[in-house]
């Protein structure tokens, strides 16, 4: 007799608290998806992003590449080269603090 009343008493709880249950469990679920539909959504994002960056190196690089072999041969382009690299050189010295430093970290 005592496994009827366990049986019952289980069947009780169950029509008690399986409706709470299957309610917990379908909001549970619905964040789930909704949750996995934000992930795939920022990562579309980001990939597309990636793509974009990956475009642009691309074409940098092929410029890089035309802009190298006309270099050689061209005065006016060397004469760019060299005036980039100066102020290059200089934007680097204003930044270590002039060379008053020979750590170039100044107190």
């Amino acid at each position: 007799m005592s496994v009827l009343k366990d049986r019952s008493a289980i069947i009780n709880l169950t029509i008690r608290y399986g409706s709470f249950l299957v309610f917990a469990s379908a909001l549970l679920n619905i964040w789930l998806v909704m949750r996995h539909g934000e992930l795939f959504r920022k990562a579309n994002e980001v990939e597309q992003v990636a793509q974009r960056y990956l475009l642009q190196q691309r074409a940098v690089e092929s410029v890089l590449r035309d802009f190298s072999t006309r270099a050689a041969n061209d005065p006016t382009i060397m004469q760019i080269l060299r005036r980039a690299q100066e102020a290059s050189h200089a934007a680097r010295q204003r930044q270590s603090g002039d060379g008053d430093s020979p750590t170039g970290i100044n107190p």
